[in-house]
């Protein structure tokens, strides 16, 4: 049983990393808003948290450090929340599937703080993972539509179906954005941008060759990351980068501006680095692809537009349930109860993971969220500038900016995923 333990750890949870991009799941029911089925009513299980579970069972009891031991006790306490918001509710098994999903999250966050996890070898896995996925949105982006692989859970789509994720460009072409192997093109942008840090966490450890390998697999990231057109990860990367530069010269050197480099040979997650990924960034952005997923086309200007009526009518729609909120799963219900008159396809999360997560489960399921990642951020912030705590940093802020403007990182198992994935290495990294 220890063996197989180990091979769980050595080898399982990379491998849960490197498949976490595919979507392969079972649906058992599809609820209906307003009389048509849509996502956030889809009641599933996918096969990754299967995948989990068995390597949790494997792996036996979590051994978790005594500096960790206070965001693993704060986890339960917002599972229990979330468990809690479960009754009384209008669509019982959407809530109930909605937390087996942050569960399975947790249950993530968890074993990611087992001490015998190898971090760096469960972020090569989180690394090469997005490969297979970029080239399959370059080719998405290319031919303009993308096949159903139901076994891989690709739904079919066309640059010219509504509903489909698009950039207009000047001269009216409906650009096809990438969607990769992800629901949406916001979260592979999400992922990109992560898995472009954890490039750089990868190879400030490596010299020779895979240095370089590297460093080509970073760029070509940020470019696949253009090709998403996600905004929110754009400027989330934009910001991880801003403020890593900024921790790195004041934590490193309070006097002064000026830092010697702690490893010469080595490539550090310091100046060279950071300015790198800034050209890598700059370059990316002046393609003529990321220029019109900034401007103010249509589609985009009617994106930005619901977004700011989504903040502007929450108060409606959380109308006096402030303190538990309507149940975890629930907010798309909540909205057509406030505005009964909307299409379906209307009926859409609020682009904005804390005031979502007032209007599911409360300020009280809010503060507690808030209390255990401040728990973490605790242990990140005594360990920078170091490495590896920087990277966590970053990492983090990237999810945070993502955090204010987008929903999947609290409505989708991959986002949860995802989050789970960056939270645990900022409590545990600190080299």
């Amino acid at each position: 049983m220890q063996k197989l333990g180990d091979i769980a750890r050595l080898w399982g949870l990379p491998l849960f990393l490197f498949l976490l991009p595919w979507q392969t799941r079972y649906i058992f029911d599809v609820f209906t808003i307003v009389g048509e089925p849509f996502e956030y009513g889809t009641v599933s299980v996918y096969a990754l948290e299967f995948f989990l579970l068995a390597l949790v069972l494997l792996n036996g009891k979590f051994q978790i450090s005594a500096a960790a031991q206070k965001p693993a006790r704060y986890l339960l306490f917002v599972l229990a929340v979330v468990v809690v918001s479960m009754f009384g509710v209008r669509e019982s098994q959407v809530a109930a599937n909605v937390a087996m999903h942050v569960a399975f999250a947790g249950l993530l966050f968890l074993f990611l703080l087992d001490e015998r996890i190898h971090l760096r070898r469960v972020g090569a896995g989180f690394v090469l993972g997005l490969i297979a996925p970029l080239a399959l949105g370059a080719w998405q982006v290319f031919a303009g539509s993308s096949p159903a692989v139901t076994w891989l859970g690709l739904a079919a789509r066309d640059a010219g179906a509504l509903g489909d994720s698009v950039i207009e460009l000047a001269d009216g072409t409906r650009q096809f954005r990438a969607y990769g192997s992800f629901s949406h093109p916001n979260i592979f942008g999400g992922f990109l941008a992560v898995g472009a840090l954890a490039t750089t966490w990868l190879g400030s450890k490596q010299n020779g060759w895979k240095q370089y390998a590297l460093f080509a697999l970073l760029g070509t990231f940020l470019i696949g990351l253009t090709l998403t057109g996600s905004r929110s990860a754009l400027l989330g990367l934009g910001f991880a980068l801003l403020a890593g530069f900024f921790a790195k010269k004041k934590l490193a050197n309070p006097a002064g501006w000026r830092v010697e480099p702690a490893n010469p040979r080595g490539w550090r997650i310091g100046r060279k680095t950071l300015a790198a990924v800034g050209v890598f960034l700059v370059l990316a952005l002046g393609t003529r692809y990321a220029v019109q997923g900034f401007a103010a086309g249509e589609f985009e200007s009617r994106s930005v537009e619901e977004r700011v009526e989504q903040v502007q009518e929450f108060l409606s729609v959380v109308d006096g349930e402030w303190l538990f909120g309507h149940g975890i799963g629930q907010y798309t219900y909540a909205i057509e109860a406030a505005f009964p008159e909307r299409e379906w396809w209307e009926y859409q999360p609020v682009h904005n993971v804390p005031l979502l997560v007032v209007g599911e489960i409360g300020l009280v399921g809010l503060i507690a969220l808030v209390l255990w990642i401040a728990t973490i951020d605790r242990i990140n912030f005594s360990r920078l500038p170091k490495e590896d705590a920087l990277f966590a940093f970053m990492a983090g802020n990237t999810l945070l900016v993502v955090a204010l403007f987008d929903h999947y990182l609290w409505t989708n198992w991959q986002g949860l995923a995802l989050a789970a994935f960056v939270l645990a290495l900022r409590a545990r990294l600190k080299e």
